[in-house]
């Protein structure tokens, strides 16, 4: 059944703008499964990596006899139809048919687990070189245009799939220098300069009618709300309101820093409310105690029962969709689709070189390839692990691939910190072999602040490049990290799944084309 907001209490309608999460343990999830039964829950969070992501699912729909919104991110897409992450879709040429693929395939999988909404596509836009947590390769680039085009696009397909569309992160963020998981940032921007630019794409999807939900960042725009950040701003979040967007809002995490230390991790609940977020995603705190933080803000009249009613009433037309999308258009993954995939995890790598260098290197030559590795990676274990979070960068599955590619070469590992006898290690290594390869990545995630090469490792390469002992560097990641190597004839740019890992050596050889076009203006020395 679907429910009404008349037949709703305070109490319950006070529960319809929390979203839940579940990681507080079986107590609180207990609980969580008892506001379902008395209708106090509007909507829960399981990401969709979650080891106890069926069960969970299952037990929500066995506790929920109304269409409850259950929602993941999946910036990348889902098993064993991922992408590179966004940055994926400029470097293969911004095509509208393969973001097309991406959100179906994206929304045909989710579905079919249980969710009815995804935070995508990120209409974030960026052109700088240090974007902390990932920003330059989570988006589709800095061209309005282009990125509203991409959004659009996906926004077709999650929806045939089955699947209502969330952007984020509203208003804007990635070009602030700092990580809002770590501390308060800031853009300078006016509300006629965001209209024109970062709230372009929102607008066209308006247009367009697939925007169905905003994610709500935590960026502080002064010259619009001097006192809070967007995902507390009435302010911020009226704008687009007065633009015709009437979706609901979600906030991002409130457990992030550039929240907390400012307002508490209890306070900003009801703060986030107030705003005009219609659902609130505290995830710092229990449910317990996010539901019972927001009760107080509203007994304190911080929440009033006229937003509350207009925020309800968005939910309840948020979960009619859900139901009008029990049944999508698109159930089926199509060899097209699967095409489009292949080609956003192998057709995204782009090769630089030097005026009169052969582009290619010779895969019968004595190359020894320095594989950077993080400090935390053991090379002696005997199962291959991924370097920190990332479920892409395979080490021991790149030294194979190489070692097949090139039979006369070999594979060192160097630590993103070597010590002195590791760094001397290599050098002296390297001098039985014809030349050397840099292979390098960078995807940061939340907490690991600025994006750059160790100096230790840009000290090593500015010596090998004292005797031009580096033939090539095949980067991954972040592009703008190779601005501050030494000048290399050969760099080829890749992206960040292992699919598009390994590819790229059959690239590097000329076994395959490099079919990537220029996604950020790198400036190579």
């Amino acid at each position: 059944m679907e429910l009404r907001l008349q037949d709703l209490t305070t109490e319950q309608k006070i529960g319809m703008i929390l979203t839940a999460t579940f990681s507080h343990g079986e107590e609180d999830i207990d609980y969580t499964l008892q506001l379902i039964r008395e209708h106090k829950l509007g909507s829960a969070w399981i990401n969709h990596f979650n080891p106890r992501r069926d069960e969970l699912i299952r037990r929500i729909r066995e506790a929920a006899d109304y269409p409850i919104l259950i929602c993941s991110d999946a910036e990348a897409g889902h098993g064993d139809y991922k992408i590179p992450q966004a940055i994926s879709l400029a470097c293969t040429g911004s095509d509208p048919a393969l973001a097309y693929s991406f959100g179906k395939v994206t929304a045909i999988q989710l579905h079919a687990l249980g969710y009815n909404v995804v935070p995508n596509p990120v209409l974030d836009m960026t052109g700088n070189h240090n974007c902390p947590c990932g920003a330059n390769t989570r988006v589709y680039g800095n061209d309005k245009d282009t990125v509203a085009k991409l959004g659009i696009a996906i926004g077709r397909g999650m929806h045939d799939g089955g699947i209502m569309v969330m952007a984020k992160h509203y208003p804007g963020e990635g070009d602030m220098g700092v990580d809002t998981h770590m501390q308060e940032a800031l853009l300078e921007e006016t509300e006629e300069e965001l209209l024109e630019y970062r709230l372009y794409p929102y607008l066209k999807m308006i247009e367009a009618g697939v925007l169905d939900a905003a994610m709500t960042g935590h960026v502080r725009l002064p010259n619009i709300d001097p006192d809070y950040p967007a995902s507390l701003s009435r302010k911020v979040l009226d704008i687009l309101r007065r633009k015709g967007f009437d979706g609901f809002y979600m906030t991002d995490a409130l457990s992030m820093m550039g929240i907390v230390l400012k307002y508490g991790k209890y306070e900003c609940n009801g703060l986030a409310a107030a705003a005009g977020n219609e659902c609130v995603l505290s995830w710092g705190i229990s449910n317990r105690e996010a539901y019972e933080a927001l009760l107080d803000a509203y007994r304190r009249g911080v929440i009033t029962d006229e937003l509350l009613d207009v925020s309800v009433t968005r939910i309840l037309a948020a979960q009619h969709q859900a139901v009008l999308f029990e049944k999508p258009k698109c159930t089926e993954i199509t060899e097209e689709d699967k095409e489009n995939f292949r080609r956003l995890n192998e057709d995204c790598i782009r090769r630089v070189a030097s005026e009169g260098v052969t582009p290619a290197i010779d895969k019968n030559g004595r190359h020894l390839f320095v594989v950077l590795i993080d400090n935390d990676y053991d090379p002696n274990a005997k199962e291959d692990a991924p370097i920190g979070n990332f479920d892409w960068y395979l080490p021991k599955k790149m030294k194979a691939k190489i070692q097949a590619t090139y039979p006369n070469s070999d594979v060192h590992f160097l630590r993103y910190f070597p010590s002195a006898s590791e760094s001397s290690a290599l050098f002296n290594k390297q001098i039985g072999y014809d030349d050397v390869i840099y292979v390098t990545y960078w995807q940061t995630c939340a907490y690991l602040g600025r994006e750059c090469l160790s100096s230790r490792v840009i000290g090593v390469m500015e010596a090998l490049q004292t005797t031009n002992r580096i033939a090539a560097v095949v980067h991954f990641g972040n592009p703008y990290l190779m601005e501050e190597i030494p000048h290399v004839d050969r760099v080829l740019f890749g992206c960040c799944s292992l699919q598009c890992t390994l590819h790229a050596f059959d690239v590097l050889c000329g076994d395959a084309e490099a079919l990537g076009v220029e996604h950020y203006k790198v400036n190579l020395k």
